[in-house]
């Protein structure tokens, strides 16, 4: 006795039949709505005899699971966010499907499809978040058809029988998104991108792009675990059946790169956390991983914004991800700065900031990286030197932000008592001649054409004075009792609190 075919299949296999049958081979025709519902019910389903039924009735069509791609990836491509989104979960649930042919549905064309139906989906103008506002919609989905539609509808008024295909278009869906994004994590265990470049370096920057949308959307508290499930697929595509690990950590790192220079936000913290846990961490095992991992401060340093407060997010960024490096990574990173302080303005200022951050952060910036070096070699006194000679800048704002940064710094380092002699050699204070000293820079800088160069110059001299006492020269002095009159209050008093600092009252 012949089985009794499923009235769910059969209802399907019609609607199939009639969009296959009436497209065109320059046009492919979307699935209606319903039709869409109907199948990604069955393949929710997980029921193994009404799975068999739609495979053998299809087949008795002379049509395959492949024959569904047209309509869905002009779906996926072109459709109101409603169906787009519901397509390309059907789209991943068909590869998903129990033995079915992965290779044979899986292709580039589809694949971009799908990343372009993820990104307008966020970018789509209405939302309905995955917690809040759910109780109403609830309760008119009460008694609909199996749990997939239930618990990943397809969206908006459209998840309503009664409500037109129209009503949901452009509506954001956030559990519907969600599913789709989960699906994509499992999918990336069986296609290997190796053989699509730039479907890889596509998925990598839609990745990017959604997680920095979905900060500007009511989700309901779905961020959170669209982050997990983002933060899966990077770590899935670094893998190497996906290509060669240094290239696609390289593309990850370039796409996450903006997201690290943002000012604080979500995208800004998953990023940051993102290299600093799991790509150091697959540095330990990939080599190519970790060459990325660490040239990433480099490449932020360059990309960084001039404005001081992005700037400021920028110099916190690197150094977050420096603090995790090794230590001979450090020390590179340190030289680097220091060659950065010779370049164009913009580099020379985060240099100054950069010098500043990295030796309070470090440990032992004045030993040595051989046994044989002297302090001189050392990573820590290259960069005061550095720093000192940014004070004698041309561009006014990078020499007070110099001595500002180098007072800052003497005060640090001035709590250790055995940088005493390093610091006094380091500023032409020790037996040791330096090619330009702080008393030679102070002589001018006190007398700046800047209000806020010579006000800085002041304070350098009060930090000083804890480790030199008053080992100024004459014209020193003589400048700063100049400064007592100065025309700014702000700078008199500056004068005179380092005057009675260096020299007893």
């Amino acid at each position: 006795m012949e089985e009794e075919e499923d009235p769910t299949v059969c209802a399907l296999i019609t609607d199939l039949e009639e969009t296959l049958n009436t497209q065109n081979q320059s046009q492919s025709l979307p699935f209606t709505l319903s039709t869409l519902q109907n199948l990604q019910s069955l393949l929710d389903s997980n029921d193994p005899q009404i799975l068999s039924q739609l495979l053998s009735s299809l087949s008795s069509k002379s049509f395959s699971l492949s024959s569904l791609l047209p309509s869905l990836t002009s779906a996926m491509d072109s459709a109101p966010t409603h169906l787009s989104l519901l397509s390309s979960k059907i789209y991943l649930s068909l590869i998903l499907f129990p033995n079915s042919p992965v290779f044979t549905l899986f292709n580039p064309i589809s694949f971009l499809a799908l990343l372009r139906s993820l990104r307008q989906a966020v970018k789509s103008p209405r939302c309905c978040p995955q917690e809040g506002n759910s109780s109403g919609v609830a309760k008119k989905r009460k008694g609909r058809k199996r749990g997939g539609i239930v618990a990943c509808n397809n969206g908006g008024g459209d998840g309503d029988g009664g409500e037109s295909e129209g009503g949901g278009e452009g509506f954001f869906d956030v559990r519907v998104f969600l599913c789709v994004i989960e699906r994509l994590v499992f999918v990336l265990d069986l296609i290997h991108l190796n053989r699509f470049p730039d479907s890889l370096k596509s998925l990598v920057q839609t990745i990017v792009e959604i997680l920095v949308l979905a900060t500007s959307r009511e989700m309901g508290g779905g961020f959170e675990r669209l982050a997990g499930l983002c933060s899966k697929i990077l770590c899935q595509v670094l893998k190497s059946e996906h290509g060669e690990e240094g290239e696609t950590a390289a593309e990850v790192l370039k796409a996450l790169a903006p997201l690290i220079l943002m000012g604080k936000s979500q995208a800004r913290s998953f990023a940051l956390g993102f290299v600093k846990g799991l790509m150091v961490g697959a540095g330990k095992t990939s080599d190519g991983v970790k060459k990325g991992v660490v040239n990433l401060p480099r490449y932020l340093a360059q990309k960084a914004p001039e404005k001081a407060e992005p700037r400021g997010f920028a110099v916190e960024a690197i150094i977050e991800i420096v603090r995790v490096m090794d230590v001979e990574h450090q020390v590179g990173f340190a030289e680097y700065v220091v060659k950065m302080t010779q370049g164009k303005a913009s580099l020379r200022l985060l240099g100054v900031d950069l010098i500043l951050n990295l030796m309070m952060l470090l440990k032992d910036p004045f030993i040595g990286v051989g046994l044989d070096c002297k302090v001189k070699d050392s990573w820590g006194f290259k960069c005061v030197e550095a720093l000192i000679q940014r004070c004698s800048d041309s561009s006014s704002g990078i020499r007070a932000r110099a001595l500002s940064n180098l007072a800052q710094l003497v005060g640090f380092l001035s709590s250790d008592d055995k940088n005493h002699d390093v610091l006094k050699e380091v500023t032409g204070f020790g037996e040791v001649e330096v090619e330009v000293g702080v008393n030679d820079i102070l002589r001018k800088r006190c007398m700046d054409e800047k209000a806020n160069v010579r006000k800085a110059a002041l304070v350098l001299v009060t930090k000083l004075s804890a480790i030199l006492g008053g080992n100024f020269d004459g014209v020193v002095l003589k400048t700063m009792g100049m400064a007592c009159s100065d025309p700014l209050v702000s700078i008199r008093k500056a004068a005179i609190s380092a005057l009675s600092e260096v020299s007893p009252l």
